[in-house]
């Protein structure tokens, strides 16, 4: 069995390799069929496939390509490989994950599709029934209970926004309700290190933050999120970390709630 110091130094080594080679190169390195062969075994192979259809997607649309061409290498491939473990494509039409610039270092973020996707898959929600950003002019109501949100087809676009509209069916068939407030939305994105996000897909972040807050009060296990760590003797695995929902991530970062 190799001692903590050894794996460390072999970590730090590939790390050093990945970084001096083309990117257009890594996606066939020894690493990326070690960490799926190591949590899939012989569907490994299968894996390889779904992390090739993302890499093709990062190789091939520039705007994917210009947002990371600073990014950490090795941060990179951690990221595909955690979309890998989600089932989560980076693919534009899917609409179900981004991989993000992060000071430099490449992460992986469910957009709501994906956060949904993963939900049902987990058994946590049979579907989402309705999910709608609320906008000054709609009418919405609260009759026992039940939410009524009728949208004002006349809206310019100029309005301002209310808040999020949330209905979940729940596997046991009951459905649950939640109205997320612009002011509740606004304090979150106010801690984001995300800003670009919140500017390039600020109605998806609305949905998603109230995504975030529902999942958080049910208690669902979260998605796996990249979050760089030492390899151990035990997994010898620098790739996956079980960690918070993003929004309790970067709560955490910033020390602030």
């Amino acid at each position: 069995m190799s001692t903590p110091s050894t794996t460390l130094a072999r970590l730090d080594k590939v790390k050093a390799e990945m970084q001096k080679t083309n990117l257009s190169e890594l996606v066939n390195h020894e690493y990326i069929k070690h960490q799926l062969g190591l949590h899939y075994g012989n569907d490994g192979s299968k894996k390889i496939e779904q992390f090739k259809a993302n890499y093709l997607v990062l190789m091939s649309d520039p705007t994917v390509a210009k947002n990371l061409e600073d990014a950490d290498k090795f941060s990179i491939l951690n990221s595909l490989l955690c979309l890998t473990k989600d089932g989560l494509s980076i693919n534009p039409m899917d609409k179900e994950a981004a991989i993000v610039n992060y000071g430099g270092k490449a992460v992986a973020v469910p957009m709501v599709k994906g956060k949904i996707k993963k939900m049902q898959q987990n058994g946590v929600i049979d579907r989402i029934q309705y999910l709608e950003v609320v906008y000054e002019g709609d009418n919405v109501s609260n009759k026992n209970g039940v939410w009524n949100h009728e949208i004002n087809i006349n809206l310019t676009g100029k309005e301002k926004k209310l808040g999020v509209l949330l209905m979940v069916l729940m596997p046991d068939r009951t459905v649950k309700s939640k109205f997320v407030r612009a002011f509740e939305i606004a304090k979150r994105k106010e801690k984001s290190k995300m800003a670009g996000m919140w500017t390039q897909w600020e109605e998806e972040m609305w949905k998603k933050t109230a995504i975030n807050m529902f999942e958080k009060e049910i208690g669902s296990k979260p998605l796996f999120q990249f979050v760089e760590q030492e390899e151990n003797e035990e997994t010898q695995d620098a790739g996956f970390s079980n960690v918070e929902t993003e929004e309790e991530a970067q709560e955490a970062q910033e020390a602030q709630v």
